[in-house]
């Protein structure tokens, strides 16, 4: 669903900000890394968050549970591919 999606987000948001791994987190708030890293990427096994995790996941960084549930929008994704290559310097000409 969609508020399961940002809380994903929201979470990867403060965790990142906190400097925080998911391992870190998931000890703090007492959750599976494996599980953190889906709920935070939005994995369909994980879209249906308990209650109980939010408010555990809310705590673990210092948030409300509501600020977990604020819409954000979803952190970009680089597409699968090759890698970006450097960009060529020099004059234009």
């Amino acid at each position: 669903t969609t508020v399961a999606r940002y809380v994903g987000a929201n979470v990867r948001l403060l965790r990142e900000a906190a400097g925080l791994t998911q391992e870190q987190l998931g000890e703090a708030a007492d959750i599976d890394p494996k599980h953190l890293q889906g709920i935070e990427l939005g994995r369909e096994r994980h879209l249906n968050v308990k209650l109980k995790t939010v408010v555990d996941l809310a705590n673990a960084l210092g948030v409300t549970p509501a600020r977990l549930l604020e819409p954000t929008p979803a952190p970009r994704r680089r597409m699968p591919g090759r890698p970006r290559s450097p960009r060529q310097g020099g004059a234009k000409g």
